[in-house]
């Protein structure tokens, strides 16, 4: 069984549905018996629902041009 520590990282890969196989099934075994990790996810998710409803943001006084050419 991995602890906390070990998948914490992880966490934000598996809301992504980066994850597949053996590891993505580590952290929903782990999950079914972790709380305070369900919590991360449950936050991870509001946060990635939440960046959504923003859409495209650019910075002000700053063109695309600007952004990606370094």
């Amino acid at each position: 069984m991995s602890t906390c520590r070990e998948l914490e990282p992880r966490l934000s890969q598996f809301v992504d549905g980066d994850l597949a196989g053996d590891e993505r099934a580590a952290v929903v075994a782990h999950l079914d018996s972790c709380a305070a990790c369900r919590a991360i996810v449950a936050d991870l998710e509001r946060v990635r629902a939440a960046a959504r409803l923003l859409g495209p943001v650019t910075p002000a006084g700053l063109s695309r041009i600007q952004l990606f050419s370094g």
